[in-house]
């Protein structure tokens, strides 16, 4: 999960309200299903609610979770290979193929399905 265009001003309340229900639900339904994510270019702020959140994270859970500094360190690619990715598996930034998705548009899609099905009662 890249976080590099996440910035304060992109938490609208739309992106809150979104972002809650879908963390909701996935405590609530796959929370031991998460085999393992890994976050890279993670703001601070990022960093530190995760920090306080840590604390009441399972710690099996804990472990699958992997935050990589920025994508400019050569390394970062190494440190994919190290946790099992494979180039075609990793972004590009991480020196992958893989494009994956915009975390903000994911969310975004999210809120306005969310909205719709409120709508529908």
């Amino acid at each position: 999960m890249d976080l590099a265009d996440v910035k304060w001003s992109s938490f609208t309340h739309d992106v809150r309200d979104a972002l809650h229900k879908i963390l909701k639900m996935c405590i609530e339904q796959y929370s031991d299903t998460l085999y393992r994510i890994i976050m890279i270019n993670t703001p601070v702020i990022f960093r530190m609610v995760y920090k306080g959140a840590s604390l009441v994270i399972k710690p099996a859970t804990k472990k699958k979770v992997r935050m990589l500094g920025s994508t400019k360190h050569p390394a970062t690619y190494e440190a994919f290979r190290k946790l099992g990715v494979t180039r075609v598996n990793a972004p590009p930034c991480a020196g992958g193929t893989n494009k994956g998705v915009n975390i903000l548009d994911l969310v975004k899609m999210y809120s306005q399905e969310f909205k719709k099905a409120e709508t529908k009662g």
